[in-house]
């Protein structure tokens, strides 16, 4: 993200409070204390820009919220199946928000962009761009991803991941754990 401010691009930065309610159970007030104290303050310390980005919630972006349940309606629940394997609720309502999330930057000025992921968050941009070729009358661009190396996890699987708190060193550490 921040490479890429640096060669003049727009950046937006999500803080994805409903996908953290929805798959990990994190409530609305936690994620927003964290992003505010702990994730934002990152980004800014590692070079973004913040004078350069575009900081929002998940939970108070009505366009977001309206991308997800437009989008959601080009897509089969056989299509969503066979990208993510179920078709639990929750799959569904954070995969909607993600393709509005990756959408959200074009409403206001169609542009082409490039969303830094894990490889893991692949399927999330091949359904935004089935649906986009789906949505000619937007005359959205198909996104572009940057994929990111994972990080190997404390127990010697591939990556480390927040659904496993094993697995890997949260930031910022509890006090108490430290």
């Amino acid at each position: 993200m921040i490479p890429v401010q640096k060669q003049g691009a727009k950046t937006f930065c999500l803080i994805a409070d409903l996908e953290a309610a929805a798959a990990r159970g994190v409530s609305l007030e936690e994620a927003r204390k964290n992003a505010l104290e702990f994730q934002i303050p990152s980004y800014i310390a590692l070079g973004l820009d913040p004078k350069k980005t575009t900081f929002y919630f998940q939970s108070e972006n009505i366009k977001v919220t309206h991308l997800a349940s437009e989008t959601s309606k080009k897509t089969t629940a056989n299509e969503f199946k066979s990208i993510y394997g179920s078709l639990e609720p929750g799959r569904i309502y954070s995969a909607f928000t993600q393709v509005g999330d990756i959408l959200y930057p074009q409403l206001k000025e169609r542009m082409p962009g490039i969303i830094p992921v894990g490889i893991d968050q692949d399927p999330h941009i091949r359904l935004t761009r089935d649906v986009v070729r789906r949505m000619k009358e937007k005359k959205l661009f198909l996104p572009s991803s940057i994929y990111h190396k994972y990080t190997p996890s404390l127990d010697g699987s591939i990556k480390m991941s927040k659904s496993k708190p094993e697995s890997c060193i949260e930031l910022p550490e509890d006090i108490k754990s430290v």
